[in-house]
């Protein structure tokens, strides 16, 4: 039986231990096969990255490997799209969901029944109805 083995995409070696790392960067996926030296050397040159952070998406336990190089400064998760809750939402009380559909409606801004459109909130909480998105407008 032939054993097949992976090339490491730093320095083209290829050996047993060879892993495929999985990262991301201001929302782009990226994988790397990398050695187990490497992979060592991406985590510690991250690790004070990653521990001032916090975790988005992702599995819900942190793999072994990278829970040895974090230790007990484990990030925690906040609610994105990979964790189940779409963006970093929060529950509105009913008292802001009332004053940003004033707002909206003071300013001629439509909105419909459901869900705060994101630009509508920011513009009530800046208290500056020209940050909402034109095709909301309605004649006054």
């Amino acid at each position: 039986m032939e054993r097949r083995f992976l090339v490491d995409d730093i320095d083209r070696t290829t050996m047993e231990g060879v892993e495929e790392v999985r990262f991301g960067l201001e929302g782009v996926e990226f994988r790397i096969d990398l050695s187990e030296v490497h992979i060592k050397e991406l985590r510690e040159m991250l690790l004070p990255f990653m521990r001032a952070a916090r975790r988005e998406g992702g599995p819900s336990r942190i793999p072994d490997g990278l829970r040895a190089v974090l230790g007990d400064a484990v990030p925690p998760r906040t609610a994105g799209p990979a964790g189940g809750n779409v963006g970093a939402r929060r529950k509105r009380n009913a008292d802001e969901i009332r004053e940003i559909r004033a707002f909206a409606e003071k300013h001629h801004i439509h909105i419909g029944p459901g869900r705060l459109p994101r630009d509508v909130v920011g513009a009530c909480k800046a208290n500056d109805p020209n940050l909402v998105d034109p095709k909301r407008r309605r004649p006054a």
